[in-house]
């Protein structure tokens, strides 16, 4: 054609080819129709561990397979036979090293023909595939062991590929926690929510809106098994988000918590039994011990024995604990048993106010008492809850403070990113390590000289787990203490407001994908 060169290789072809043999990460062998060995690549030579002129002019079965068992020789001789027919062919052969180990081949067979298309003998491209055999045995044997650990456990798991649309596993204990097949689960994806108790449906829905924003998701919920009885569920559930934020899988757990959500009722029968004491006998009690006191005052007045004055002294020191201890007890009960009410929080008045109600009392005196407060938050908890946080940890600073030196408490509160941390320290008595992880028990006292009803820092920990909160301590014996609470800014419970409108749509899709679109 005009206008067109013809382009010739600067190389020779048969040098080409020869460079190429010689050079490819494969072992090559050329045998002959009698499988005599007429060509092997480095590669080849070295994978068996000989050299090439070691290998030239043997035969390929009695090199390659030595004592090896009578099924390889078989296999190899019927390869043999088939690519003198012209077949080609590949397939797997366990051959020997010269030190004797063996060598596990993938083996690419090919006839080789002369000018004339009469077949001279065969080609094999060989790879050593033993530690991939190695490894995928392994692979499979954690595999057979994942499934047998996972069937085992009586929690059920499921992996959901959102952007596929499909579900990628469902364990077997589905059908024991729900009654229903796995079969049936797959002919209707949307099964497991169907299941779902009416009034309990919107606290899933919720939970969806949260997984397709990227938040992990913990729920309870109630079903109906096939059966007709009602469960209750724990469900947790990750979700997974590509760079752009989009959902893309999801991965959680289900678990049957029907005997633990009886256990809890029955506890809370029994604690609000003893609530139920506790607030007639602080009925009962309260107005014999205001009685009681009543009467010593006017007993101090009439009185002027010295010695009749110290003994009402100490009758009312009692009447003052078992007055407090009663005041605990029925702070105690009522954190235990109240309901939440969220509002948002001002700090500065009331710490202001638990300040104008210890700052004229003896124990107070002489303390330097500092605050550092941001004016506002936005910060939303129970404030009912908060100030007994607040006023306990402030008395228990007050009651530890150092005799002869000039005391502080110090208060600090700084946002966090999900809430708030309240700092509370001193520099008191301090408190010895090996009791700091018991002081928050119920009636615990550090030292035999405390005043108190041991029920304070108690009444601390309570309040911070009523608020989802965690609370440390720090404390160093003649140094000071400092205790740390961390309290999330909490919201109004899913199951009591509507879906967000941005979330409502992305609830749908969630709930879709969430259920599996295909299997």
């Amino acid at each position: 054609m005009k206008g067109k060169k013809r382009i010739s290789p600067d190389l020779p072809i048969p040098q080409l080819y020869k460079s190429i043999i010689e050079a490819i990460d494969l072992g090559i062998l050329f045998v002959d129709r009698g499988d005599t060995i007429l060509f092997v690549n480095p590669n080849f030579a070295t994978l068996l561990g000989y050299e090439p002129p070691e290998m030239i002019g043997k035969k390929a079965n009695q090199l390659l397979l030595g004592k090896t068992k009578k099924k390889q020789i078989k296999l190899m001789k019927v390869k043999r036979d088939e690519r003198k027919k012209g077949a080609k062919d590949e397939y797997e052969l366990e051959v020997k090293h010269k030190s004797g180990k063996a060598i596990l081949l993938n083996i690419l067979g090919s006839p080789v023909r002369d000018e004339k298309g009469k077949i001279i003998g065969s080609l094999g491209v060989q790879s050593d595939i033993s530690r991939l055999k190695e490894y995928q045995s392994m692979l499979e044997q954690a595999l057979s062991d994942r499934t047998k650990l996972i069937s085992n456990i009586r929690e059920a798991f499921f992996s959901v590929d959102v952007k596929k649309g499909r579900r990628q596993f469902l364990s077997k204990a589905w059908e024991d926690i729900y009654g229903y097949s796995l079969a049936e689960f797959r002919s209707n994806f949307d099964l497991w929510f169907e299941v779902i108790l009416p009034e309990d449906k919107p606290i899933v829905e919720a939970s969806m809106a949260r997984l397709a924003l990227g938040e992990k998701v913990y729920h309870e919920y109630r079903i109906k098994r096939k059966d007709g009885k009602v469960i209750w569920l724990e469900g947790k559930v990750t979700p997974s988000l590509d760079k752009h934020g989009k959902l893309i899988r999801l991965d959680g757990v289900v678990a049957d918590i029907s005997r633990r959500k009886k256990a809890e009722r029955q506890l809370n029968d029994k604690v609000n039994d003893l609530n139920t004491f506790i607030y007639k006998a602080s009925h009962d009690l309260g107005a014999p011990l205001a009685s009681m006191m009543g009467l010593i005052h006017l007993a101090e007045q009439e009185n002027r024995n010295t010695e009749v004055k110290e003994y009402l002294g100490l009758v009312k020191v009692s009447l003052d604990k078992m007055t407090n201890l009663l005041k605990d007890l029925v702070s105690t009960a009522s954190i235990s048993q109240d309901k939440l009410t969220v509002e948002e929080i001002e700090f500065r008045p009331i710490v202001s106010q638990i300040h104008n109600a210890i700052k004229y009392s003896e124990e107070f005196s002489g303390i330097k008492f500092t605050t550092d407060i941001p004016e506002a938050t936005g910060f939303r908890t129970d404030k009912r809850f908060l100030y007994p946080i607040l006023s306990n940890l402030i008395m228990n600073a007050m009651k530890y403070r150092k005799n002869g030196k000039e005391s502080y408490i110090r208060i600090g509160i700084r946002e966090d990113v999900k809430g708030v941390v309240i700092q509370v320290k001193d520099n008191g008595v301090g408190i010895q390590g090996e009791i700091q992880d018991k002081i928050f028990n119920m009636f615990f006292r550090g030292t035999q000289s405390s005043k108190g009803s041991g029920l304070g820092l108690y009444i601390v920990k309570t309040a911070v787990e009523k608020l989802q909160g965690k609370i440390t301590v720090e404390s160093e014996l003649r140094v000071g203490t400092t205790f740390t609470v961390f309290l999330p800014s909490l919201h109004v419970p899913a199951e009591n407001h509507p879906l967000p409108r941005a979330a409502d749509k992305i609830s749908k899709v969630s709930l879709k994908t969430f259920s599996g679109l295909s299997d």
